[in-house]
């Protein structure tokens, strides 16, 4: 069986970005450490960039990458290089995406109950806004001059996507977005107001990798949008139908067939911005955008952890490491799976179930339980977790007072730190002492 991107196997050692796991340990530990394989992100990137390029010059593609899935600037200015824009949930994203050199024009302010400082600052600064609610919009735009500022309106469609009920983003009783009976309220009173510039945004959920519901979801958004061009006689610069692209998380998981994605999103947008008619103030159609994090980023990253302590309860063998659900929260907060391969060991060795945990003083952190591991494993291997690098580090905390990890890019064969691994000073630098 084939090694999960982007691992592979050298004389019986694991390598990232052509890299030993080991002499990563050895120069960046101890301690767990991000490790992410530059190449495999630019890889995903231009994949999912000729995937959903027009090839009939139609309309353009956006891809914006959504920041809240992997902020490390360093990551961002990668795929900013490539040409990618930025998704950000508030502003401290935005503030991120400006220092890496993401110009105002390619970034989306997409958040949700936001301050109103932060929303005004970013209809000052001509940054495009998507709104979820109708009084939040009221009250950002009161005073403001904003016939310059691209506003968007997120629509909350009846039925919610997603590989599961924590990451489904949409539905009744979502607090994502505004219903369809509201919709068209929203989009006038922003016209009353002297808006110019529209959007229409929906994200029902993460990590789908079946083709057919993202077809449905640009349908039924196509639809909504000729409502409101005929009603209220406007036009559209964009339509963000968000991301939810899934990878796979299990070693035969399939995984979404892109190029088929992009072929079949391409025709649907195209055709129903004909059909409902939906057009831009420029008489084309609206720009086509997504809003991608986890496509991009996930499998490009793995976290390499020590096996600190082995023991058994009862039965069952417990595995203890030097990370901890503040390390990767994913599995104690979701019940998510992440793969793991132990460093040295071949994969077809005699197994036995083995609960893997961490450090903290909590039972939840679990990182998997009656998983399959070498019979021969011991303290002091390494244990690495694959497809960590989305909603990995940027979910990460200092609970129980622990260090967040150190974060390192492997870029042209060589590894570069790209955030260091906190020091007790990092964790108590905000703190005061009361004299």
């Amino acid at each position: 069986m084939a090694l999960m991107q982007p691992l592979l196997k050298q004389n019986g050692s694991l390598q990232i970005g052509g890299i030993s796991i080991a002499d990563l340990h050895s120069q960046f530990g101890p301690g767990a450490i991000y490790a992410y394989d530059a190449n495999r992100i630019i890889q995903n990137f231009q994949n999912l960039q000729r995937a959903f390029r027009d090839p009939k010059d139609r309309f353009y593609t956006r891809i914006y990458f959504a920041i809240k899935s992997n902020s490390n600037p360093a990551i961002i200015q990668l795929l900013h290089n490539q040409g990618c824009g930025a998704d950000c949930s508030n502003l401290n994203e935005v503030k991120i995406a400006q220092i890496v050199g993401v110009p105002n024009s390619q970034i989306l302010y997409s958040g949700n109950n936001n301050p109103l400082p932060e929303l005004k600052y970013a209809i000052s600064n001509q940054i495009a806004i998507n709104f979820d609610s109708i009084s939040l919009f009221n009250r950002a735009s009161d005073s403001q001059n904003i016939s310059q500022a691209p506003i968007c309106f997120r629509y909350n469609p009846p039925q919610g996507l997603g590989e599961n009920p924590n990451i489904t983003t949409a539905g009744q009783g979502s607090k994502f977005g505004i219903s369809e009976s509201e919709i068209i309220s929203a989009y006038k009173a922003a016209k009353e107001k002297g808006a110019t510039r529209f959007g229409l945004h929906m994200m029902t959920g993460s990590n789908t990798r079946e083709i057919k519901p993202f077809i449905l979801q640009v349908q039924d958004q196509l639809r909504l949008a000729g409502k409101i061009c005929s009603e209220l006689n406007t036009e559209f610069e964009f339509i963000d139908i968000g991301g939810g692209f899934g990878v796979p998380y299990f070693p035969n998981d399939f995984p979404i067939n892109l190029n088929d994605l992009g072929s079949k999103i391409i025709e649907t947008f195209a055709n129903s911005c004909k059909e409902y008619g939906v057009n831009s103030i420029s008489g084309t159609l609206p720009d086509l955008m997504l809003e991608p994090g986890r496509i991009l980023v996930a499998d490009s990253a793995i976290i390499i952890s020590q096996i600190t302590n082995i023991k058994n309860s009862g039965e069952k063998r417990i595995i203890g490491l030097d990370a901890s659900m503040a390390t990767l929260m994913r599995p104690a907060f979701y019940g998510s799976y992440h793969h793991i391969y132990i460093d040295g060991h071949l994969q077809n060795e005699n197994s036995s179930p083995a609960d893997v945990v961490g450090q903290a003083c909590e039972s939840s952190d679990f990182f998997a339980k009656n998983r399959p591991l070498p019979d021969s494993l011991k303290e002091g291997d390494l244990a690495v977790f694959c497809t960590a690098g989305a909603y990995g580090f940027s979910m990460s905390s200092n609970y129980c007072n622990m260090a967040k990890p150190a974060e390192v890019l492997i870029l042209d064969g060589k590894p570069h730190l790209i955030r260091k691994r906190q020091s007790i000073e990092d964790i108590l630098s905000q703190t005061c002492l009361i004299n």
